[in-house]
């Protein structure tokens, strides 16, 4: 694990994730999830290829694990898994270089939950933006303020993708050019996860051929954005609610305990208990 402060760099070794795991842990006492340290470690090992130097950012100056970041940064592990569970080759990306996130309007924030991902559907590609939110104190929802702050988020993220992904190549907007590399950086980034196969490498490059083609396509990849509430504590059923329609459709997806347990194993992608897929859909 690295982890740059002004001019400095820091550098992490370990064997592995388990005596990290051991501390990081005690987070999670307030809930109800049952996972062993070697599930946690399997956890940080999703996040350490998924955003870089993000776990050095748990802990903090004492030695101590930040509570509230460790939370957040689980929260948005087992948020990617939920995704990947539900779209098995979906090439899965986080934006961990500052330069990527403020041309993709991400902000600074060492908070690394906003996630990209790209995959096929009937022949179109789709790229979905996540906002991940975790509850603080576990039994409470992540509540409205939270969310209208998250759609906001995945609103711009979304309409700095699409000036990066013109119809036409011939006819971009100004800043299309580093917005669309800066976007082919981040997914031929995560292209090098070791967790991918070979035909996963290869599928992968044939979206990316497409993607960023010079050939003009409508819609060059059909785009839509989720606020993920990741709630601890909680035994609700998985939930999802239509924030806004236009001019992408995004979606408040609720995930709780129930949920959360399937995927906290180490054999998560396996799938879960018969009946864990189902869905309750609410319009506002």
């Amino acid at each position: 694990q690295r982890k740059r402060e002004h001019n400095r760099q820091v550098l992490l070794c370990a064997a592995d994730y388990r005596r990290l795991a051991e501390l990081l842990r005690p987070a999670f006492d307030d809930c109800n999830l049952r996972f062993d340290n070697d599930d946690m470690a399997a956890l940080l090992e999703d996040g350490a290829h998924l955003v870089g130097g993000g776990i050095l950012d748990l802990i903090n100056a004492n030695g101590l694990p930040d509570t509230k970041r460790v939370r957040g940064f689980c929260g948005m592990l087992l948020a990617a898994r939920d995704y990947q569970r539900r779209h098995p080759q979906t090439l899965l990306v986080s934006v961990d270089s500052e330069l990527a996130r403020l041309w993709l309007r991400l902000g600074r924030q060492r908070e690394r939950c906003d996630l990209f991902a790209l995959r096929e559907e009937k022949g179109q590609l789709h790229i979905d933006c996540m906002e991940v939110k975790t509850n603080v104190e576990g039994g409470e929802s992540v509540d409205g303020g939270v969310v209208e702050g998250a759609k906001v988020q995945v609103a711009e993220t979304l309409a700095a993708i699409e000036s990066a992904l013109p119809d036409d190549p011939a006819h971009e907007p100004p800043l299309s050019p580093p917005r669309n590399e800066m976007l082919k950086e981040v997914f031929v980034s995560g292209c090098r996860s070791r967790f991918a196969s070979p035909e996963l490498r290869d599928l992968w490059y044939g979206w990316l051929s497409e993607l960023f083609s010079t050939a003009v396509k409508n819609p060059r990849a059909k785009l839509g954005g989720y606020v993920v509430a990741v709630e601890l504590g909680n035994n609700t059923p998985v939930t999802e609610t239509v924030l806004v329609e236009e001019p992408q459709r995004i979606l408040l997806r609720r995930i709780a305990e129930g949920r959360l347990q399937e995927l906290l194993g180490r054999n998560w992608r396996a799938g879960g208990p018969k009946g864990s897929g189902q869905i309750g859909r609410a319009h506002v």
